[in-house]
């Protein structure tokens, strides 16, 4: 095809405009193109998803690390089991 037509010239083939137009290209069927546009499109909207999914979870690490930072996330500590002056009184 291209290559036989293709004149070199310092070691780089060049191709002329004319014999470019003269080239037939093959086209796949419409189906076919209908079916890899459909798949295109189809990769274009999990991608989308995908970008929405990740924003989200950015945004919910961002609410969790200032939730932590202001110490929002500990577990509230439960009631001494020291016992008090007044319980050990009995010792003294």
């Amino acid at each position: 095809m291209l290559v036989g037509i293709a004149k070199q010239s310092v070691n780089m083939a060049n191709i002329s405009a004319s014999d470019l137009a003269r080239q037939q290209i093959a086209l796949p069927p419409l189906a076919s193109q209908k079916a890899y546009a459909g798949v295109v499109a189809g990769i274009e909207r999990l991608g989308a998803s995908f970008a929405k999914s990740q924003h989200e979870s950015e945004a919910l690490f961002a609410s969790l690390l200032h939730r932590a930072f202001r110490g929002e996330l500990t577990a509230p500590t439960p009631k001494s089991t020291t016992p008090h002056k007044k319980q050990l009184s009995f010792l003294e």
